[in-house]
């Protein structure tokens, strides 16, 4: 962030902007009726007073006072406060006129004076613009007096255009020409018939932008999602266990537990879709905590390949994401992995299949399950990739033994979770019917959005929780 930069106040948003909003500028933030202008604008201000030591006047032609500070205080927002420190100023000019437009544009750049306020708010100027004669006065107003009055007095304005919903026009027609940047904010469909939060960045002069869309919740504010890539993590700490709630096996993951109402159910069976774009660390962050929860209880996982995962890769990285040691994992982990084999140096926990009789598979499958309840005295975590089993054994083969091993699952009390990745479509129908619970994890703007198509939830943004020494999936409502 440079010396000329005001922060944003919005919560992951300066990192992408290059640090904030030039000092200065006019940004024109536009939007349907409901996408979150409001809660936008009034993070900027509350940032800039309470922690930047910039004063600010929010001017509004809409909304009054008292349902300003009200609404705003359920987002944590204490302009009262300000207020009473002399740190902010709200203009009521909800009975603007047309003959009043000249004396009310001089008494907000008076207010702005006398508090010295190097930000402003005007929500909305759509109102404002309604009482010209002429789109030119309104052209007029924005260069001559608010652009000209900011970069003179260091002055950033953000300047609140209402959209009506079906419009693709911002404003009156000038407002984007004369600004120094440009957000829209949008109530986008994604998800499957799920609505989520996106803001545009279609232009800040001065500023190199990465990308222009990302997504953005109002969960707790204002916040905009980092691209999931930016994201690392050097693990500190060996994994802690989380306890079972009566009735379920804990995901490992608190957020995902609370997601699904307490857990996976014991006796489960769940079907975990990955869309398109979903790396591998996506995926191991929302599954993989669940398996570490078993080792870590003394209980065993078995797996087949997953995405091309051998026994190697998955020890590797219960090591690295979670601590674990290598005696423990040959205790308690158990991969099965058809032809073509690799150069294995974690033998003990490989168990080698021929890939060729599914039935004689499935009988090695039976009874190394029975070797591991036996020996621990608890259910096990099995993780099964649907697309590899299909590719080895064919789709009708697949049905057949699935079909009679959910029956086996839910009467041994174990928790099955079945991977399903793009290709193997066809397939997802009569999953899902089998399956308590089906999930899916999938990917916009570079956003990680998880959600529940059985029983349905709403989205939910994923990021990388690392507050305990460890990886773990947290997941953020997109409201």
């Amino acid at each position: 962030m440079g010396s000329e930069d005001a922060p944003s106040g919005i919560a992951g948003l300066d990192s992408l902007i290059g640090g904030g909003f030039p000092k200065g500028s006019l940004v024109l933030v536009a939007g349907n009726p409901g996408t979150g202008k409001t809660v936008f604008s009034a993070q900027f201000l509350y940032h800039g007073a309470a922690e930047c030591g910039e004063n600010g006047v929010y001017v509004s032609f809409a909304e009054g006072r008292e349902a300003f500070v009200e609404n705003m205080r359920g987002f944590g927002l204490n302009f009262e406060r300000l207020e009473k420190d002399g740190k902010f100023k709200f203009l009521d000019m909800a009975t603007l006129k047309g003959d009043d437009v000249v004396s009310t544009l001089n008494l907000v750049i008076e207010q702005v004076r006398e508090l010295g306020a190097k930000r402003l708010v005007i929500d909305s100027f759509t109102v404002l613009a309604q009482a010209f004669e002429k789109s030119i006065d309104a052209r007029i107003i924005l260069h001559t007096i608010l652009s000209k009055m900011g970069r003179r007095a260091g002055c950033t304005t953000l300047l609140v255009n209402e959209v009506p919903i079906g419009s693709e026009q911002l404003g009156v027609g000038v407002e984007e020409f004369v600004a120094d940047g440009v957000i829209l904010l949008r109530n986008v469909e994604c998800g499957e018939g799920r609505f989520a939060r996106e803001i545009e960045i279609k232009k800040l002069r001065g500023k190199r932008l990465r990308l222009p869309l990302y997504l953005f919740t109002l969960e707790g504010g204002f916040r905009v999602f980092q691209p999931f890539e930016l994201q690392t993590f050097e693990r500190k700490e060996r994994f802690q266990p989380i306890k079972d709630p009566e009735g379920f096996f804990s995901t490992g993951s608190e957020s995902l537990d609370r997601m699904l109402g307490g857990g996976y159910p014991q006796g489960g069976v769940i079907l975990f879709e990955i869309g398109e774009n979903i790396s591998a660390f996506n995926w191991q962050l929302v599954l993989f905590p669940t398996l570490a929860n078993f080792i870590a209880q003394g209980r065993a996982g078995m797996m087949t390949s997953l995405c091309q995962m051998n026994a190697d890769i998955v020890v590797a990285k219960m090591k690295e994401m979670f601590g674990f040691e290598d005696a423990e994992l040959a205790k308690f982990v158990r991969s099965f992995e058809a032809p073509p084999f690799e150069e294995k140096t974690t033998r003990e926990c490989t168990i080698t299949v021929q890939g060729k009789d599914i039935m004689e598979d499935y009988a090695v499958w039976m009874q190394n399950e029975n070797k591991l309840k036996d020996a621990y005295g608890s259910p096990l975590v099995e993780y099964i990739s649907l697309n590899r089993l299909e590719t080895t054994f064919g789709i009708e083969k697949l049905k057949k033994i699935l079909y009679s091993h959910v029956v086996r699952v839910r009467n041994g009390r174990n928790l099955l979770i079945m991977t399903i990745c793009p290709g193997l479509e066809h397939m997802i129908s009569s999953a899902s019917c089998l399956s308590d619970v089906h999930l899916k994890l999938a990917r916009e703007h570079g956003t990680l959005l998880l959600y529940g198509k059985k029983p349905r939830t709403s989205l939910y943004g994923v990021d990388m929780d690392t507050c305990k020494g460890y990886p773990l999936s947290k997941l953020t409502p997109m409201i």
